[in-house]
């Protein structure tokens, strides 16, 4: 089911970033409905981007485009602003849900810990971090 919200990413050269930012920091700029996310990869070569928002206009074919991401950051800090700048606009990410499962458990295996974490929502970069577990009894 269609979660409303949508992703973009981007990375750029670590050397195009601001000296003032601790590279051991995650940033999170957060706003209703809308988050940009900046933290260092690639042992700090390179500088990731996640920008999540809720579309409006997701009853639309093409909803959760480029313009309404612009139109949704209208107004946000200037070093938002910025950031959206580098953000790859040809690529977007839709998220989707599903209702939960009613039983983790089948015979004598058992599902356990996050193992839908590549749809965690709203924050598509969970998905890299968190390890999937399968137990069996």
């Amino acid at each position: 089911m269609n979660s409303e919200y949508v992703a973009y990413r981007g990375t750029i050269p670590i050397q195009e970033i601001s000296n003032d930012v601790n590279m051991e920091d995650v940033i999170m700029w957060i706003g209703p409905n809308l988050h940009l996310v900046q933290y260092p990869v690639r042992r700090g070569e390179l500088y990731n981007q996640v920008v999540v928002f809720k579309s409006y206009d997701a009853t639309k074919e093409n909803w959760g485009n480029p313009d309404e991401m612009t139109r949704r950051f209208e107004g946000s800090h200037p070093e938002v602003q910025n950031a959206l700048s580098f953000i790859n606009r040809q690529f977007r990410w839709p998220m989707f849900d599903r209702l939960p499962i009613s039983n983790w458990t089948k015979g004598n295996i058992t599902l356990l810990g996050d193992v839908l974490s590549n749809v965690a929502i709203p924050c598509s970069r969970w998905g890299s971090s968190i390890r999937r577990f399968i137990s069996i009894r």
